[in-house]
């Protein structure tokens, strides 16, 4: 028994959880609140908010969308157009009308240099620049360029592409 405790005290240091839940004040209208006392974290009121996924929440408000943590702590100052949850540890955001990545920590890792990009499923994924599809590694290292057409992406380190003809 006490071997399954110890264990069980070893994990819970590696799970985070969040100490804030989503109240809805009405259709639009969202706020975080404690889940211990009850109260409001602060005065801010969000459009829209994400389900938790992966210790951040998606909130999204008239300047546009932010990442919030689980305690409800904006992930940095930045507001993003677009975004999309973390993958390999990075969320693909959107701003100005091109694509980067960020890290769990808020910093741009692969600049908003991109028409489009795909969300990262292996240690490399595609993106799109000029009409020029390559692949970048997580740290938005240029891997290679690629002479396809489309892709659907990769799963289990396996890429659909299509050629041209």
């Amino acid at each position: 028994m006490p071997l399954v405790l110890i264990i069980l005290l070893f994990f819970s240091a590696f799970v985070k959880s969040q100490t804030v839940d989503i109240f809805k004040i009405s259709d639009g209208e969202y706020k975080f609140i404690n889940k211990s006392s009850g109260n409001f974290i602060d005065n801010k009121v969000w459009n829209e908010i994400s389900p938790f996924n992966d210790g951040f929440y998606l909130g999204y408000d008239s300047l546009g969308l932010s990442y919030i943590n689980g305690d409800g702590i904006l992930l940095s100052g930045v507001k993003y157009t677009s975004g999309r949850l973390f993958n390999f540890n990075r969320a693909a955001v959107y701003k100005d009308n091109k694509w980067g990545f960020i890290n769990k920590n808020g910093s741009q890792i692969i600049p908003l240099d991109f028409d489009f990009v795909y969300d990262f499923r292996d240690s490399v994924t595609f993106v799109i620049k000029n009409h020029r599809w390559s692949l970048v590694d997580t740290l938005g290292n240029l891997k290679t360029y690629l002479d396809i057409d489309y892709s659907w992406g990769f799963e289990n380190g396996i890429a659909k592409v299509k050629r041209r003809d």
